[in-house]
């Protein structure tokens, strides 16, 4: 007997038309630290049908290739129901129930797969968001099916993708905003402290963050990491210095926080191929450094 609190509405496609997305169910549910609840994607023979299970409450868990994806409140994973890589489950650390709010339809894989290629397999879904709401207004007071025709069957399924799609697009504007703002605070410290440049740890915790997040910030924004940031930025640096032919090699390698001259030389080698004192004295402008950091 199924708790009170769940619900399932069957969808019944009056003349489906092939190729046509198709909505076949939506349903509600509520999962218990004393249940046993998982399900494999190897075990189940609907092929070609695609699963929306939206947290509303608790937590879930998904599975793919072995690697665990956490799905709380305001997310939910979007998968092919008989793809033999995937599970998803109730944890088996939690406590608390797992409520969730569902629909199983079909589409074209390519439509599908490019949603997961770009955002993944687990995606925001707000509780109080489009998709959760479209997905709600669907329960009915009592058991009963919905029968609808073939386009606003299919309607509803594209509603749905393009819902999910909008608010994975925002999730990663504002992803990517943070991770520029974050980045140019980075570069603002970094200019503050020259010709010296800090270490990855040191920028990091001047930063508030952990070395992880600037990393990837580092990654998503400029294409490297930020160890190679800063060596490109230190070197950047030490070329401005060789400028004035009347500074000593060593001053300058002082001035770049490095032990040991031949320390300096061998870095500025690395970066620009040529030696402290070749590059000075064979004109600043007529070598290209290696790494140079962009603007």
């Amino acid at each position: 007997m199924r708790p009170r609190e769940d619900w399932i509405l069957p969808v019944h496609t009056l003349r489906p038309l092939d190729g046509w997305p198709r909505l076949l169910r939506v349903a509600g549910e509520t999962v218990y630290a004393h249940q046993s609840y998982a399900q494999a994607g190897a075990e189940r023979s609907h092929a070609g049908r695609l699963l929306l299970k939206c947290t509303l409450a608790g937590q879930g868990e998904y599975l793919y290739d072995g690697t665990a994806m956490a799905v709380p409140a305001g997310h939910a994973f979007l998968t092919w129901v008989n793809d033999p890589r995937m599970v998803y489950r109730y944890p088996p650390a939690a406590r608390e129930p797992w409520r969730f709010v569902y629909a199983a339809f079909t589409c074209e894989a390519s439509m599908a797969d490019s949603l997961l290629t770009r955002h993944g397999r687990v995606l925001p879904t707000p509780v109080d968001g489009p998709v959760v709401r479209r997905l709600l207004k669907q329960r009915r007071p009592s058991a009963g099916s919905l029968d609808l025709d073939a386009a606003s069957s299919a309607q509803f399924v594209m509603d749905l993708l393009a819902d999910l799609a909008r608010a994975a697009e925002l999730q990663a504007g504002v992803a990517e905003g943070a991770a520029m703002r974050l980045v140019s605070r980075a570069r603002e410290l970094v200019e503050q402290g020259r010709p010296q440049v800090p270490a990855v740890a040191e920028l990091a915790a001047a930063l508030g963050v952990s070395r992880e997040v600037l990393g990837r910030a580092f990654r998503s924004v400029l294409g490297r990491s930020p160890q190679s940031y800063l060596a490109a930025w230190h070197m950047e640096q030490a070329a401005l210095l060789l400028a004035d032919r009347q500074r000593p090699v060593a001053a300058i390698a002082s001035a770049l926080g490095f032990d040991t001259t031949s320390h300096f030389a061998r870095a500025f080698r690395r970066c620009f191929g040529v030696t402290p004192g070749a590059y000075r004295h064979g004109g600043a402008s007529s070598i290209l450094p290696t790494g140079s950091p962009p603007p």
